[in-house]
């Protein structure tokens, strides 16, 4: 029995030695989703000035885009997000947290809250991209995360198909809450951020709410367009 366990541990040893991926935008071997060289182009795509500062309803918010939406990293929200591409998916999240480690003003945040996406565009795609970013910093750190806090009650056209005046007017009101947060510095998470609108109905949202305790809110999003 000795003999047959130690060839047993061998064999799945080796088995995972022999385990490779193809790299999912050049197609060379790999160990992971992206090979090192793809890994490498997505890093030098990074924004070289990752913090912006917005005033909300007289709050001011901090917030952090990580690359521009460009190359790579543009290419592989699109494999993820309109073909359901999870291994890109997958890399981009590995990504968005490594960054978010590298930024010292958020190692407090106590609260995660994706940007919620509404129920027919889930549907349609399956998952929403926000959660899955959002996700990537819970699976790892631990933080409090929390999906279901906001939704968004109506549903609008896509804001990258929508033109500056409509991004700004559609959002009124499609952002609800359905209970009550407590935290001391909030995280919201987002793909892409454009004009922003959508954080900022968010933001709103919960400034608006006198039951809410936030003593501070940032954002981070993927990459800025």
């Amino acid at each position: 029995m000795k003999i047959k366990s130690i060839f047993q541990k061998l064999f799945k040893q080796l088995s995972v030695s022999l385990v490779h991926y193809e790299c999912i935008l050049c197609h060379q071997s790999a160990q992971s989703a992206l090979c090192i060289f793809c890994q490498d182009a997505l890093a030098k795509e990074a924004l070289t000035n990752k913090r912006k500062i917005i005033k909300v309803q007289g709050e001011t918010i901090f917030i952090y885009s990580f690359n521009h939406y460009d190359g790579n990293t543009k290419k592989l929200l699109s494999m993820f997000k309109y073909n359901k591409n999870h291994l890109a998916g997958k890399a981009l999240a590995s990504y968005f947290y490594q960054t978010c480690q590298q930024q010292h003003a958020l190692s407090d945040i106590d609260l995660i809250l994706p940007v919620p996406s509404h129920r027919l565009r889930y549907l349609y795609r399956g998952f929403n991209q926000a959660e899955i970013l959002a996700k990537s910093l819970y699976d790892h750190d631990r933080n409090h995360y929390d999906a279901r806090a906001l939704i968004k009650a109506r549903y609008t056209r896509p804001q990258a198909k929508s033109n500056y005046t409509q991004r700004q007017t559609q959002l009124h009101g499609t952002i609800a809450q359905r209970h009550v947060i407590v935290s001391k510095h909030l995280l919201i998470v987002d793909d892409v951020i454009t004009t922003g609108a959508t954080i900022q109905a968010m933001i709103k949202t919960l400034l608006n709410n006198p039951n809410n305790k936030i003593d501070r809110i940032s954002v981070a999003s993927l990459c800025r367009a």
